[in-house]
């Protein structure tokens, strides 16, 4: 890798990929009824990430909304979305969009 790809920093966050995520994991987290502290947060970064959308998104908000979901999605085991497969599936294409 080049010092100046190293100095760059990460790459920009596709605006457009987030909303579409964020509209998706809204619709779910609807659909579930009762849940853990875990999934009210995940609830809470997703409503938060929307209002950023919504308004004039910088780049370090919304990657920091989405590494808080991605964590959140990682450490909450009893996080009950539809399927175990769903929220594996949220938490690998946030982490295709942060680069991890």
């Amino acid at each position: 890798m080049s010092e100046q790809s190293k100095s760059a920093g990460p790459a920009p966050v596709d605006l457009d990929e987030v909303a579409k995520l964020v509209a998706s994991m809204e619709q779910d987290l609807a659909g579930v009824k009762a849940g853990s502290r875990d999934l009210q947060a995940l609830r809470d970064e997703v409503r938060a990430l929307g209002v950023i959308l919504g308004a004039s998104p910088d780049q370090e908000g919304v990657g920091h909304r989405l590494r808080t979901i991605h964590g959140i999605i990682d450490s909450a085991v009893d996080v009950v979305i539809d399927d175990a497969l769903k929220a594996a599936d949220y938490a690998g294409r946030i982490g295709r969009m942060l680069g991890l």
